[in-house]
């Protein structure tokens, strides 16, 4: 009769001891990896940042300094575009629309036309007088008298018809006429200056 081989039991024993073995095993091979990636890296590190940079586009990302260099310089951009579009100022006058009333003669009124509107600057000024500035052909600026009371305007372009008195020693010809106006800005007094209007002072009949 044969005998009928008995069966080999995986005992807790034996477990445990593979299973050990396993994480040994496991434990070397990581620290190897991890050894031989530390190699790796610390020499291609400039190679790997060079990549990861030109991957993501630091390289074309402005650093502190040329931001704040074009920061100024939009700064500067947008005070000559105030300048050239009258915008320093607290009115915008349309000179090709504006005009004065003429013939004017010695001893008369100056009525002038104006299409002008209040610029952002001036816009929380309350606008106080205005005096007329006449320039002859000795250009210099002689003062005249404003008839017309003063006219808070808005943002909007509107047209505004203001009446002088020419002072009485301005000679014949060819006139130019300014205005100095005076506003209050938050309790200090501003000054501002808007002109280019030109007529014809004749003589009397």
């Amino acid at each position: 009769m044969t005998d009928t081989p008995t069966p080999r039991r995986i005992t807790m024993s034996g477990t445990s001891a593979w299973l050990k073995d396993f994480l040994v095993i496991w434990a070397v091979g990581v620290a190897i990896f991890s050894a031989i990636a530390s190699v790796f890296f610390y020499f291609a590190r400039n190679e790997i940042a060079d990549f990861a940079a030109n991957f993501i586009g630091l390289d074309r990302l402005a650093t502190a300094e040329q931001v704040s260099k074009l920061s100024d310089t939009i700064d500067a951009l947008s005070a000559q575009l105030e300048t050239v579009t009258g915008e320093d100022g607290f009115l915008i006058v349309r000179l090709r629309q504006s005009y004065i009333i003429e013939p004017v003669t010695q001893g008369g009124l100056v009525t002038a036309r104006y299409v002008m509107r209040r610029t952002q600057k001036g816009l929380d000024c309350v606008f106080v007088s205005s005096t007329p500035l006449f320039r002859d052909i000795r250009d210099i600026a002689l003062p005249g008298e404003t008839i017309t009371p003063p006219q808070q305007i808005g943002l909007d372009f509107r047209r505004i018809e203001n009446t002088y008195r020419m002072p009485p020693n301005l000679l014949l010809g060819r006139i130019e006429l300014s205005l100095s106006l005076q506003y209050s800005c938050d309790g200090h007094t501003e000054f501002d200056e808007v002109g280019g209007l030109a007529f014809f002072l004749t003589e009397r009949e």
